[in-house]
């Protein structure tokens, strides 16, 4: 089954997530302190709905045991780098909550695509930390965000 884009924004701003993730760049054998990397990702109970966003825009499904009797299977959906960014231009326009988050994945993953296989001037990636910093901010959580 394949989605309505304003279903998933609404459905999105509430239970999903955007992310500039920060790995060590050692890991990734890099010169640098540290890799990024962007996502979209979202967590519910209703397997048929994880199913169809994958349908609709790929990623992978993980899924999550319950931490106890009283909570269920949870399914995640996400989406990395390129897809990422193509199931943030099309579900952006509906966003409320998360406009700021999409336009930030967009702009970092357009810097990533710009770059290419270069290695990173000092800009690029002073860039890359400061756009990381913003998403953080963003996707705080709690009162007082």
């Amino acid at each position: 089954m394949i989605l309505d884009y304003k279903y998933v924004a609404g459905l999105f701003d509430g239970e999903g997530w955007f992310e500039l993730n920060r790995s060590s760049g050692k890991r990734w054998r890099m010169k640098r302190e540290y890799a990024y990397f962007c996502r979209a990702g979202l967590q519910i109970r209703e397997k048929y709905i994880i199913e169809s966003l994958q349908e609709t825009f790929g990623g992978k499904i993980y899924t999550s045991k319950p931490k106890s009797d009283k909570h269920s299977v949870t399914y995640k959906w996400n989406v990395f780098g390129n897809q990422a960014v193509c199931f943030a231009d099309k579900v952006a326009p509906f966003l409320l909550a998360k406009k700021q988050q999409a336009e930030i994945l967009v702009q970092f993953q357009a810097q990533k695509k710009e770059n290419g296989n270069k290695a990173l001037s000092d800009e690029r990636y002073a860039l890359y930390g400061e756009l990381h910093e913003k998403m953080k901010i963003l996707n705080k959580r709690g009162v007082g965000k």
